[in-house]
């Protein structure tokens, strides 16, 4: 769980006195001083393992265990909110592309989808204060669309591996959750703005955030917006041989036409009450969220049409949180309400006019040349309730140092609508799913140095997808602490995808296009099983090594097949047919500060990256490629993330360097896309009492590439923040 639960004012009291915090803290920020990561509470500073937060109503809980609030078994990689102000970043994927073994893909041309440790958008499981984000689209959630600032988001975490065990379907290679700002009771605001310059065009993101309360009502309200314009910097032209085969490609330096990257804009509210109950309810809170946002992508996806593609969402989303601390334990329960909206059109150029990027949703948006050719209009409807409570069992008893369980209860409900533009529906018959899971995990310590953490969740849905209905995700993992700072970590975890509404019941009429798509209602879940190892080394607090090793098996993974052909055109449809398997190995760093100096250094060996689907009956996982094993596309064998910051602690700057490096990464038996190096270098400082600003040039070498990236090339960033 990794919802952060109101402090009220007792609460802020009562807690041990910690550090001073730095004048312009944030009530619930995470801030990184010194190289330790400390929380902001009523004012003052207090580690993430201080005894102080473990109390259940306070602390702050991984997104890898809802027992383990020491991080111990389950690493969390935490990227904090001064991070993210460095990186300038201005959408999820824009942070999350500077992580070793993360890539980047583009869905559909206009969306963005995580792929982590080898595994693409459709395995990981996107996050909002530990509830999944609503709306796939392709089956991937565009992480692009989601608002994300530095003054909004407190922290992002990413965990690796399967987690269904906790979360469910989709959550086969991973998690990333985005933990929002809380509310406070100190009244207090900020305001931030940045701008970027690459390729010539400019875009900007801008934000306002207040917070404040009086008695026992705090609040919160965030909003977020940008505008992004689209690229298009260059193309690409084929190298042919004598005999007219394609050998190889050159990058093009013109605009070819074509975007590199689409135009975006989006806007975000995040609207938060927090009320602490008096008298004999005062372990009791009620925390009540109103999320809501639109974003638009829109693009030329090829040179050669008179046409612009279009993705446009809209999102609702209301949720209500009542957590009761019952003395001996703490329960919470969790209501939520979500509806997406998503439409893809084409804007068609007129007569002679060229489309505008976006044109005709909103009173200043320019007039549609012709009429909008809505090709997908699709809604989604999920409500969701949750049950979850936690307490510790027995403590200091024969083989029992601790013993503490956690667990839930989940119901979820989801009503899917598509049609196309003539308004014929394109899941006949609409889509319902209703699902019912139950999940628990126990943290046994049966002496001080050994931590061991089984669960499991076992998921039922209807109408069933398979002959049995239910999907079952254990998980077990464990640490041993050594001695002279050593400690081994060790997890095994099982995942499932249930199959989406339209690989189940699409009915996708492209005739025109040459093609027509169905859905499947007979496909079974996807499954994985991965496994995990890990050796850390704490030297002593300024100096941590970890070398982890990992392999993920998946299997009945859905792909497009030919269906026969319908009046001369081709039908595809989705079967189970494929099999993949990922290993590999991260190697993490981080040394300092010493004498103001920080260095963070993570590094991916992706050892294999294999579709085996063709592989023979009696050896079906680990075949060779003369047997028919073949690579996954677009994953490196190897990426390198260095981030190095100084702290001049005379005046306060803070100077920082990041370098990201991806080697090639194969597309086919033959053709691979290029090695790119990213590099960063900035600073941060203080220009007035309350205002800060950061100066960086990401991509000093200009790395580029129009179709695999890097995108967009050398840019210049320039950001401010009053608070």
């Amino acid at each position: 769980m990794s919802t952060l639960p109101l402090l009220s004012l007792a609460l802020l009291v009562a807690l041990a006195e910690g550090p001073p915090a730095p004048p312009d803290a944030i009530e619930g920020d995470i801030l990184e001083i010194d190289g330790e990561l400390y929380q902001v509470h009523g004012g003052k500073l207090y580690t993430l393992d201080d005894p102080a937060l473990e109390d259940p109503t306070r602390t702050i809980t991984v997104t890898g265990s809802r027992v383990d609030t020491k991080q111990k078994t389950t690493r969390t990689e935490v990227i904090d909110s001064a991070a993210l102000r460095e990186s300038g970043a201005r959408t999820l994927a824009e942070v999350l592309e500077d992580q070793a073994g993360i890539q980047l893909n583009s869905s559909m041309g206009l969306g963005q989808e995580v792929q982590l440790d080898g595994l693409d958008g459709r395995h990981v499981l996107i996050l909002v204060d530990g509830r999944p984000v609503n709306g796939r689209v392709n089956n991937r959630v565009d992480v692009g669309r989601l608002p994300v600032s530095a003054g909004s988001v407190e922290r992002i975490e990413i965990v690796r591996g399967p987690m269904s065990a906790l979360y469910g379907s989709e959550a086969l290679g991973g998690v990333v959750n985005i933990v929002t700002k809380k509310p406070a009771l100190s009244f207090g605001g900020e305001a931030e703005a940045s701008w970027q310059l690459a390729s010539g065009v400019s875009g900007f993101t801008a934000g306002l955030h207040g917070r404040g309360g009086a008695g026992p009502v705090a609040l919160r309200l965030d909003v977020t917006g940008n505008h992004l314009p689209a690229i298009d910097r260059g193309g690409v032209e084929d190298v042919l041989d004598a005999d007219g085969y394609v050998i190889g490609q050159n990058v093009l330096t013109t605009a070819d036409g074509k975007a590199d990257l689409p135009d975006r804009r989006q806007l975000g509210l995040h609207g938060e009450a927090a009320l602490s109950l008096p008298g004999a309810l005062e372990d009791t809170s009620v925390r009540a969220t109103l999320d809501a946002a639109a974003s638009q992508a829109s693009a030329r996806t090829s040179p050669d049409v008179p046409f612009r593609d279009r993705n446009t969402s809209d999102e609702v989303g209301a949720a209500v949180l009542v957590e009761s601390d019952l003395g001996l334990g703490n329960l919470a329960l969790d209501l939520r309400l979500d509806t997406f909206h998503h439409l893809f059109d084409k804007l068609a150029a007129g007569d002679a006019e060229e489309p505008p990027a976006f044109c005709g949703d909103v009173p200043w948006d320019a007039p549609c040349p012709a009429e909008p050719d809505v090709r997908t209009d699709a809604r989604l409807l999920e409500s969701r309730i949750e049950l979850r409570g936690g307490a510790p069992l027995i403590a200091d008893v024969p083989a029992v140092v601790e013993l503490s369980f956690a667990g839930g209860a989940v119901l979820t409900r989801q009503q899917a609508t598509r049609q196309n533009g003539d308004g014929e529906d394109t899941l006949p018959g609409g889509g319902e799913r209703d699902q019912a899971s139950l999940y628990a995990e126990v943290l046994w310590r049966p002496i001080e140095q050994l931590t061991v953490i089984p669960g499991a969740r076992v998921d039922g849905y209807i109408p069933s997808v398979d002959d049995a209905g239910f999907a079952l995700g254990p998980k077990l993992a464990a640490r041993l602490d050594l001695p002279a700072g050593f400690a081994l970590r060790a997890s095994y975890g099982r995942g499932f995808r249930l199959p989406s509404f339209e690989e189940r019941l699409l009915r996708f009429d492209h005739s025109e296009l040459g093609y027509i798509v169905e859905g499947n209602p007979n496909l079974k879940p996807e499954k994985s099983h991965g496994v995990r190892g890990e050796v850390l080394w704490e030297l002593f607090p300024e100096a941590k090594l970890s070398a982890e090793s990992y392999l993920n098996a998946l299997e009945d993974l859905i792909g497009e097949s030919s269906a026969g052909n319908e009046d001369g055109v081709p039908v595809f449809s989705y079967e189970n047919r494929a099999r993949a398997y990922t290993s590999g190995v991260n190697v993490r760093a981080t040394l300092g500060p010493f004498v103001g100096l920080g260095l963070d250094v993570s590094y991916q060996y992706l050892i294999n990256a294999v579709d085996s689907s063709s592989c023979p009956s009696d050896n079906p996982w680990f075949c060779s490629p003369d047997e028919g094993a073949v690579s996954l596309p677009l994953r490196p064998a190897h990426s390198l993330d260095i981030n190095a910051r100084f702290r001049v602690e005379e005046t306060g700057t803070v100077i920082f360097v990041r370098g990201d490096v991806m080697s090639e990464r194969p597309l086919d038996v033959v053709s691979v896309a290029p090695a790119s190096l990213v590099t960063t270098f900035g600073l941060r400082q203080s220009l007035f009492e309350h205002v800060e600003g950061t100066l960086s040039l990401a991509n000093v070498f200009d790395a580029y590439h129009p179709i695999y990236g890097p995108k967009p090339g050398r840019a210049l960033m320039v950001g401010l923040r009053a608070f």
